[in-house]
């Protein structure tokens, strides 16, 4: 073979001499064993053609081709004329996690020709490279930087797009990259060429090799590729061997020059031959693999595919156009008619191309492949041509642009084909029920477009089976379809909307979907109810949420499952009684009702008696829960209230208010329950005209007034804002009383609620807030030239400037210029002649009126934020803490869509990206008090998700650590990237640390040991005070003057070292409600850890149980493992208890959970009493915190306590005491 010649010799690149021996070995293979190697480009036409040329001209034996072994059982479908490419043969990963790999057939790739012809011609056929199995376990997994893994192929020919020869070569001919260089060589050549397949494929041979040369033996092993080799060349000559006629060989050209060196025994074919078992491979590998469609669009290159040509539409075309010409019929010219196509594709996007254009871009292209010496314009051509004469603006020709011609360029050249399967081909019932499913509802499943389904489905009944079959495929995880608009039963959104609108495509990624699930039933609703199943099983064994099970139920009706709601209907009915939150309750609720309103479109039928039965239950055990918002924290007050206003929305959508709405009534006028929440009923029972306005402003004005916390007034406004933003809008009275309350507190209390004050008034709309300022403006008299100076005068200098302006209006009324004045300003002065010294006396009232005025409206200002600045211009002297408080609170604005503007008012941006999050810290550390900071640092990272300032150094060193801080960090900790991370852990250490610092001395206290009072210490203990011997020792020390005994030497006992190790075993619950309870587990176990005599066991838990004592010295480790969230199982975690314990009368097991258990409650109270009577000391801490404020329920708590479990909330301080106790 001349690899120096015609081409090649233009390119400068004289064969090696490696290359020229494999050569002339490939013609020896051929002429003397009967071998024929044919390498080939996957999916091209050129070799398409010259395959087909080469079977019917040597008419061989057998027909070997590139492909997993396994894929030989699915040959009869491969074969059968009904199945219409492009079509792929799926392999599934062996663990069963998803789609591994797609083999895809065109009809223009050379293997599916090789197939066809090779069947025609009576040839044996089989696949003989290496099992996917052994592939998927060898070889290195795909990258997954954004790549769809559906489109992963087993055709790879990354080694052909990055050789340096190949790019050599490129560059030497003038094209852009391998995809043209082909063109270049190989496609544009003429039909009639091709049918001279030998130097076709020699030349492809020599392509391929030359690039195969860039890349070392190590390499290609580490990747598999000489595996594969080793089974392909030993499989060759196994048929080779049986000696009934010549072997055909069709592989990837990548691979020939390894497969020609094993085969003639070269030395360089070594590392090939000594991967083929002596007593060889055996019968052909058998394992699962499914037959699918496939699209252009999982083919094209230029689309992501991972192999072959790039625009598989116009190569389709290409091939035809050869089919044609070689038949003998008369074709036009392709680039001609590809351009006609285009043009009427972009017309029909309202984009019009002119029959001149179309034809003069025919003409360019033409002409372009005449000056690059190419035989016939190639697709670089046509695309160049369609840019040149086509495209007037920047649009992107060549990919899918958001353009009308970008879009019928992708059209033409990407193509739309979908393949075909024929009837009962090898494929899962699932996959099959599927399809007959979709085509019975009417959907256009005829190529893989994506298409809008828009129905009605309350009005139209073939509609409703629509959706159904619709949410039926989205449920199984099919990625047939998602819905875009209209009523969402299960996520709850647009359920007031009457039409709907779904997008569907079924796509090669849809089967292989199917594929992947078809062990969960044959059918659609078999699938179905197996996930449904499974979800159910989860939710029982893991969680009690109502929401939960309660959207299962939504999830059953939508999808058409009805027969199953009565075990859903009692599995939620037990859920209920044992929910302890009431926010699940009423989410679920919801949920129902929204069924039983739509149980006409939805067929629930008898079904709907039992719904509202399922209702008139839940809002039972909904009562049964609203004390409980009694006594929630400030830091939950927020979802407490938003809980409280959605139960109330439920009642009276349902009209059903009679227990619950007895038990808001109860709250509502409980005086000890939390300000926020007694705020938001009272809002709410005065919008429902429980309340009449005198009551309810009677109310807020007691909250508000002067003398009252302004953290508890603060609270009291949140919840009244949270539930009712527009009351103070439409309450003048109710806007006075709050106004008042502003005015009357001091400096330093208002800055300290500031923060509070300004998030709880974003929850007005921006147009209110700006009505609200402009009416205390007009009730302060504000005007911008007001609030943007200070005036500081004494009662000489007011008396002056009075009695000069009183002067100077006289002067303008005796020359007739009153009018000057404005009407009001006019009407309020005096005649010159009437000032005396009694009205200059009284003139300091008003100038006081108008100061406190002015600090009325500064305080609103800040409160309001940027949409009063209009009314309400900012002081000069408030820059720093309108800034801090924008940057930080204007995200409630954005977080609900607004586009942040601010009024017209003066002075500098408002935006927060005025301020870096250092330059946020810095300020607002200053501005505001510690305590009121460290709340500003818990919103920015909890609330907002700011956690860019742990990615600063300097921003982490100014943060002020705080218990708070630590556990918001705790529950954004998956969120960080690696950097944040690292800032995360600085700021958990120095919290750590300063806790440690504090507890350490009062465990070691506590702890160390019992009393010895036959020993003194100098160690001065309060609880080590010895009071006995301090009498004895200062008996000689009474005073007769003073009638009373003077101490002057004070006694302490020692205690004894502790000659028996106690063991404490801490179970800590990581559910997120226990979060700032973990914290100081954590720390509590790290000090004990370093005390002698006692042994410590620290065990995390959620439904699973982490040991983490290995880890108990070690607190910020600990927290930085825990996985805060999850369900809870309590048993679970004391029953691992039980088998840890050696002896249990030196035993002490502490509980930290808030007793939400999710397991069996009845197991966990059995295990406690075998532990209490074997002599374990149990405590049960519903909280450990510096607070001691817990949130728990309490009916398991005292049916533990029953058991034998002491129950408390202990402070860490508090919890070392008792456990001093117990261990002495």
């Amino acid at each position: 073979m001349a690899l120096t010649v015609e081409r090649w010799d233009r390119l400068a690149t004289p064969a090696p001499e490696r290359l020229a021996r494999a050569a002339a070995d490939l013609a020896r293979l051929r002429e003397e064993r009967g071998i024929i190697l044919i390498p080939v480009r996957h999916h091209s036409p050129a070799c398409a053609v010259a395959v087909r040329a080469a079977i019917e001209e040597v008419r061989p034996a057998a027909v070997l081709v590139e492909g997993p072994e396994e894929y030989t059982a699915l040959l009869p479908a491969l074969l059968d004329e009904r199945t219409v490419p492009p079509v792929a043969v799926l392999s599934l990963e062996g663990s069963g996690s998803g789609p591994s790999g797609f083999y895809p057939l065109a009809r223009f790739s050379p293997e599916w020709v090789a197939l066809r012809a090779g069947n025609e011609v009576g040839a044996d056929l089989a696949f003989i490279d290496r099992p996917w199995g052994e592939r998927e376990r060898a070889e290195p997994a795909p990258s997954d930087d954004g790549e769809d893994p559906f489109a992963h192929t087993l055709m790879g020919e990354r080694y052909l797009a990055h050789s340096q020869t190949v790019a050599a070569m490129a560059a030497r001919l003038g094209c852009r990259d391998h995809d043209e260089l082909w063109d270049h060589l190989f496609e544009t050549r003429p039909s009639g060429e091709l049918l001279h397949w030998r130097n076709l494929f020699e030349d492809v041979f020599a392509w391929a090799a030359l690039s195969r040369l860039d890349y070392e033996d190590q390499v290609l092993a580490a990747e598999g590729s000489l595996d594969r080799e080793a089974r392909m060349a030993a499989r060759a000559a196994e048929h080779a061997a049986h000696g009934d006629g010549p072997v055909v060989v069709v592989t990837g050209a990548f691979h020939t020059l390894a497969i020609i060196e094993a085969l003639v025994g070269a030395p360089e074919g070594e590392m090939v031959r000594e991967r083929q078992p002596a007593a060889g491979y055996g019968e052909l590998a058998t394992a699962e693999a499914w037959l699918v469609r496939y699209d252009h669009e999982r083919l094209d290159g230029l689309r992501g595919y991972g192999a072959g040509m790039p625009s598989p539409g116009f190569y389709e075309r290409l091939f035809a156009s050869h089919e044609q010409s070689l038949a003998g019929h008369s074709i036009g010219t392709l680039s001609t008619e590809v351009l006609i196509d285009v043009a009427a594709a972009a017309a029909s996007r309202d984009h019009t191309v002119s029959v001149a254009e179309t034809m003069a871009a025919a003409e360019h292209a033409v002409r372009l492949a005449a000056l690059r010496e190419r035989p016939r314009p190639s697709r670089t051509d046509v695309l160049d041509a369609i840019t040149s004469c086509l495209v007037k603006d920047d649009s992107v020709a060549v990919g899918p642009a958001e353009r009308p011609l970008g879009l019928a360029v992708a059209e033409i050249f990407g193509g739309r084909a979908l393949g075909q399967l024929p009837p009962g081909s090898v494929s899962p019932p699932l996959v099959r029920d599927a399809r007959a499913r979709v085509e019975r509802a009417r959907l256009d499943v005829t190529d893989s477009v994506p298409r809008v389904a828009r129905l009605d489905a309350r009005r139209n009944p073939a509609h409703r089976e629509r959706r159904q079959v619709l949410a039926l495929m989205a449920y199984v995880g099919s990625g047939f379809a998602k819905q875009l608009t209209g009523p969402d039963y299960i996520a709850g959104r647009g359920l007031g909307t009457l039409l709907e609108e779904w997008e569907y495509a079924w796509t090669p990624l849809v089967e292989a979907a199917l594929v992947e699930s078809g062990h969960l039933g044959a059918t659609l609703d078999a699938a179905a109810l197996a996930r449904l199943r499974a979800a159910e099983s989860e939710l029982s064994a893991e969680s009690r949420s109502a929401d939960a099970v309660a959207a299962l139920i939504a999830q059953a009706v939508v999808i058409g499952l009805t027969d199953h709601l009565p075990r859903l209907s009692a599995l939620l009915r037990s859920t209920l009684d044992v929910d302890p939150a009431l926010a699940s309750v009423v989410a679920g609720l919801h949920r129902l009702h929204h069924l039983w309103r739509a149980r006409g479109e939805l067929d629930i039928g008898n079904d709907a008696d039992e719904i509202l039965s399922l209702l008139d239950h839940g809002l039972a055990a909904a009562a049964y829960l609203v004390p409980d918002l009694g006594a929630v924290t400030a830091a939950d007050e927020d979802a407490a209230v938003a809980t409280i206003v959605s139960l109330r929305t439920l009642l009276r959508d349902t009209e059903r208010t009679d227990a619950a709405g007895r038990a808001l009534t109860r709250l509502r006028i409980d005086e000890d329950a939390a300000p926020g929440v007694r705020g938001a009923l009272q809002a709410l029972a005065f919008v429902d005209g429980v309340l009449s306005e005198a009551e309810f402003v009677t109310a807020a004005r007691a909250r508000l007034a002067t003398g009252a916390d302004p953290e508890q007034s603060t609270r009291y406004l949140g919840g009244m804002m949270r539930a009712a933003p527009d009351l103070l809008l439409h309450t003048p009275e109710l806007f006075d009383a709050v106004d008042d309350g502003l005015r009357a507190m001091d400096s330093e209390g208002f800055v300290a609620v500031l923060p509070d004050l300004r998030r709880m008034f974003t929850w007005l709309k921006p147009s209110e807030t700006g009505r609200l300022a402009e009416r205390v403006a007009a009730r302060t008299g504000a005007r911008a030239e007001q609030l943007d100076v200070h005036v500081s005068l004494t009662e000489a200098d007011l008396a002056r400037g009075l009695a000069a302006e009183q002067a100077l209006v006289a002067v303008l009324a005796r020359d007739g210029l009153s009018h000057w004045l404005a009407p009001d300003e006019a009407a309020s002065r005096r005649p010159a002649e009437n000032v005396t010294a009694e009205n200059v006396a009284a003139e300091p009232v008003a100038t006081k009126k108008r100061a406190i005025d002015q600090e009325a409206a500064r305080r609103w200002r800040l409160v309001l934020g940027r949409y009063s600045q209009d009314a309400l211009p900012v002081q000069a002297d408030d820059g720093g803490l309108e800034r801090a408080l924008s940057y930080l609170y204007d995200r409630e604005y954005t977080g609900r869509g607004h586009q942040l503007g601010g009024g017209r008012g003066r002075g500098g941006s408002l935006d927060p990206s005025a301020l870096r999050a250092l330059d946020w810290l810095g300020t607002a550390g200053e501005l505001f008090p510690k305590a009121t900071f460290e709340r500003m640092q818990v919103d920015a990272i909890g609330r907002y998700g700011l956690t860019e300032v742990l990615g600063d150094p300097g921003a982490v060193e100014a943060l002020e650590p705080s218990r708070e801080l630590a556990t918001a960090l705790l529950q954004v900790r998956g969120k960080l990237d690696e950097r944040s991370a690292a800032g995360m852990r600085r700021v958990i250490a120095k919290v750590v640390e300063d806790v440690v610092r504090r507890l350490r001395p009062r465990f070691v206290t506590a702890v160390g040991g019992r009393i010895d009072r036959s020993r003194r210490s100098m160690h001065r203990v309060a609880r080590n005070f010895d009071w006995k011997r301090t009498l004895r020792a200062n008996l000689s020390h009474y005073s007769p003057e003073h009638q009373r005994l003077l101490i002057h030497d004070v006694r302490f006992s020692a205690r004894a070292k502790r000659s028996l190790t106690w063991d404490v075993v801490v179970l800590v619950d990581q559910s997120g409600s226990m979060a700032a309870s973990l914290l100081y587990s954590a720390v509590c176990a790290g000090i004990l850890t370093g005390l002698p005599g006692i042994n410590v066991r620290l065990v995390l838990f959620d439904t699973s149980i982490v040991d983490m004592s290995h880890l108990a010295h070690d607190p910020v480790e600990v927290l930085l493992t825990a996985q805060l969230g999850g369900g809870t199982n309590i048993a679970k975690a004391v029953r691992y208890a039980e088998q840890e314990i050696r002896n249990p009368s030196r035993t002490v097991v502490a509980l930290v959970s808030d007793f939400e258990e999710g397991g069996s409650v009845s197991e966990l109270l059995a295990t406690v009493r075998r532990l209490k009577s074997s002599g374990v000391r149990l405590l049960g801490l519903a909280a450990l915190d510096e607070a001691a404020e817990p949130a728990y329920d309490r009916g398991t708590a005292r049916r533990l306590a029953e058991a034998g479990m002491e129950i408390a909330a202990l402070t860490p301080e508090r919890f070392a005491e008792w456990l001093g106790e117990v261990l002495s």
